[in-house]
C-alpha cells in the first residue's frame, strides 16, 4: 500500500520492451518517457519513500520466483497475504514461508585520525568504501565485525570498542545492513606508521589508511583526488581514475558523519603540483585564537622558496603564517607511485622531516613517502630552473 492506502503492484520485467509494451498496452495514460534503471546505483537518489517501495516490490519479486515449491514436501506454493507470505498447497503439509531476512555488517575502522576503506574486484577503478560482510550462524554483530576485518585485510580490531551506528535495508536481494565503528586493536605502531594491511586478494583488492582531513577535504571540499593508475588502472573513456565513494547510503552517512568532525583551521594540509618535482615549504598556520596546524605547499612555478610563502600569506591572508623549512619533491608513478622528499631551502633551512612525511602520507594515501633524493635513472617531470637556490 502506498502513504494513500492504495495498492501498489509489482511486475517483473526482463528488459526495456516490457516496458514499452506496458505503455503501449495504457499502462501509462498519453505514454510517458519511462526506461529501466540499476535500483542498486539509483536507489540512493530517490525519494527515500519511493526507494522504499522500489527495494520492498524487488525483494518480495526476488524471494516469490525462488519459493515457488515447498522445501518440506515439494508440492507448489501459493501467495498468500498480498504475497508476504506463500503456502504450500498440499493441505496435509500446509507449510507456511515468508522472506528471509540475511544480517550483514558494514564497518568504519578507525586508528587515531585514518579510516580503513576498501576496494572490491568487481567495483569500477577509484571507487573505495567501508568493509562489509554477512553475519555468519550463531555468530554476534561484534563477531562478525573483528572476523570480516581480519579476514579482508589483516586488520585487527577491538571487540570491545564495536559500536551501533544505524541500519539500513538492502533489497539485493534481502540483507539488512548493520553500521558500526570500531578501533583498532592496540598496536605499538608509532607515528607516521600505520598498521600493516594484507588485502585477501579476492574480494578486496585493495585496502588504505585515510586520514580524516582527505576524507573531508573530498567529501566537503569538492576536491578531486586522482588515483595512480599503478593503483586502480585507467578509465578508458577519461583515461584518469578518480576516488569515489558509493553515492547515499549508510557507507555514505557513516563515513560523513566520522568526516565532519570540527577542524580549527579548515584549510587544506596539502596542496602540491600533481606531477614533476618542485619546491615546497613546511608552513605553521596560526589563527586568531592562537590555534595552529602545519600544512605543505609546493609549486614548481616557484624559482625560489619565498615565491612559495608569498603565495601562502596571499591565500591565507586570514591566518599568520610562519616558515619552517623547505626543500624538494619528486613524484613518480611507476613502476610504483612514490613522492620523494629530500634537500632544503639555504634561506629557511630544513624542515622538520618527520612532520612532512606525516602529513604527506596522510594527504596522500595512494603514494609511498620516501625521505630521500630520488634515486638516478627515475623518470619524473623536471622543471630546468628547480634546482635554482635560495
Amino acid at each position: 500500500m502506498d502513504e494513500e492506502d492504495a495498492p501498489i503492484f509489482a511486475v517483473k520485467m526482463e528488459d526495456e520492451s516490457g516496458v514499452a509494451a506496458w505503455v503501449e498496452n495504457g499502462g501509462e495514460s498519453g505514454g510517458g518517457d519511462l526506461r529501466l534503471i540499476d535500483l542498486r546505483t539509483e536507489g540512493p537518489h530517490l525519494d527515500p519513500h519511493e526507494a522504499g517501495v522500489l527495494g520492498l516490490a524487488h525483494s518480495m519479486i526476488v524471494w516469490s520466483a525462488g519459493q515457488r515449491f515447498c522445501g518440506r514436501c515439494g508440492a507448489p506454493t501459493v501467495p498468500k497475504r498480498a504475497g508476504r507470505m506463500r503456502l504450500c498447497s498440499d493441505v496435509e503439509c500446509g507449510e507456511r514461508f515468508r522472506p528471509r531476512l540475511d544480517p550483514a555488517i558494514i564497518v568504519l575502522v578507525t586508528y587515531g585520525e585514518y579510516c580503513l576503506l576498501g576496494h572490491q574486484r568487481r567495483w569500477s577503478p577509484g571507487r573505495y568504501s567501508l568493509l562489509a560482510g554477512f553475519v555468519e550462524v550463531c555468530e554476534t554483530m561484534e563477531s562478525a565485525v573483528v572476523r570480516e576485518v581480519e579476514e579482508e585485510t589483516g586488520v585487527l580490531v577491538d571487540k570491545s570498542s564495536v559500536e551501533f551506528i544505524s541500519s539500513q535495508p538492502h533489497p539485493f536481494p534481502s540483507s539488512l545492513m548493520l553500521g558500526f565503528q570500531a578501533r583498532v586493536a592496540h598496536q605499538s605502531v608509532p607515528p607516521p606508521y600505520l598498521p600493516p594491511i594484507t588485502p585477501d586478494g579476492v574480494e578486496i583488492t585493495d585496502a588504505r589508511w585515510f586520514h580524516r582531513s582527505w576524507i573531508r577535504n573530498f567529501m566537503f571540499g569538492g576536491a578531486r583526488h586522482t588515483v595512480p593508475s599503478s593503483v586502480g588502472g585507467l578509465d578508458p573513456e577519461s583515461g584518469k581514475v578518480y576516488f569515489n565513494v558509493p553515492k547515499g547510503g549508510i557507507a555514505t552517512d557513516v563515513l560523513r558523519t566520522w568526516a565532519e568532525a570540527s577542524d580549527p583551521i579548515s584549510t587544506p594540509e596539502v596542496k602540491i603540483d600533481p606531477k614533476g618535482s618542485f619546491k615546497y615549504m613546511l608552513l605553521k598556520v596560526t589563527d586568531n585564537k592562537g590555534l595552529s596546524k602545519f600544512i605543505v605547499r609546493g609549486d614548481n612555478r616557484a624559482a625560489y622558496h619565498q615565491h612559495i610563502l608569498d603565495h601562502a600569506d596571499r591565500e591565507l591572508s586570514c591566518f599568520q603564517v610562519s616558515p619552517a623549512g623547505g626543500g624538494f619533491m619528486a613524484i613518480v608513478e611507476s613502476p610504483s607511485p612514490v613522492i620523494y622528499v629530500y634537500g632544503e631551502s639555504s634561506r629557511f633551512g630544513v624542515p622538520e622531516i618527520p612532520l612532512v612525511v606525516e602529513i604527506m602520507q596522510r594527504s596522500n594515501p595512494f603514494y609511498k613517502i620516501v625521505p630521500t633524493v630520488p634515486p638516478e635513472g627515475i623518470e619524473y617531470l623536471a622543471w630546468n630552473g628547480m634546482v635554482g637556490d635560495d
